[in-house]
């Protein structure tokens, strides 16, 4: 009896492993899906809130409120986003503000040398060589912040050497692009 059960396991071996397998799967899906199964409710329950209220002509008004408060709410992250293009509006602006993340992250612009413009149809393309002398912690914090600035900037290139003392030599192409219209 013993020995036929092990016949018949050893025969459906593969078979057993990929249902086990599947099981696997589908538990670590469904345990995956609970974890966001109370958003997905509140999202509901919002939803059917706004589906009522469009659905009463009656609360016209208070729908009304509550998009003029969420228009708010969305013009001023807005506004917290784009404070800084006022000052970006040209390439001195933009270099400023590259100059001041270099200092925030503790590192000095040793040498700039701008390239080339190149004019697309909305915007201006402004490439500029930026060589800098620090450690590879201050580099990586600098370039960081550029990428977390609401302006589009890109680093475009990166050429590192190392140096005495364990730091490193950099020299970034930083593509600065400026909207036409100002």
């Amino acid at each position: 009896m013993y020995t036929n059960l092990i016949d018949r396991l050893e025969q459906e071996a593969v078979p057993i492993a990929l249902v086990a397998a599947g099981l696997l799967i589908i538990s670590l899906g469904l345990r995956a899906g609970f974890a966001y199964w109370p958003e997905v409710m509140a999202k509901r329950a919002e939803a059917q809130r706004y589906q009522r209220l469009i659905a009463n002509s009656g609360n016209y008004r208070e729908l009304r409120t509550r998009i003029e408060e969420k228009r708010d709410a969305l013009e001023l992250r807005l506004d917290t986003l784009t404070s800084g293009l006022r000052d970006a509006r040209d390439l001195s602006g933009l270099l400023q503000m590259i100059f001041d993340k270099a200092f925030e992250a503790g590192l000095r612009i040793d040498r700039t040398e701008p390239q080339e413009e190149e004019t697309g149809r909305d915007f201006v393309k402004y490439p500029v060589v930026l060589e800098t002398s620090t450690t590879y912690h201050r580099l990586g914090a600098f370039i960081s912040s550029l990428e977390k600035m609401p302006q589009v900037i890109r680093v475009e290139r990166l050429s590192l050497d190392s140096s005495r003392g364990g730091g490193v030599e950099a020299k970034l192409l930083v593509t600065c692009f400026v909207s036409k219209e100002g």
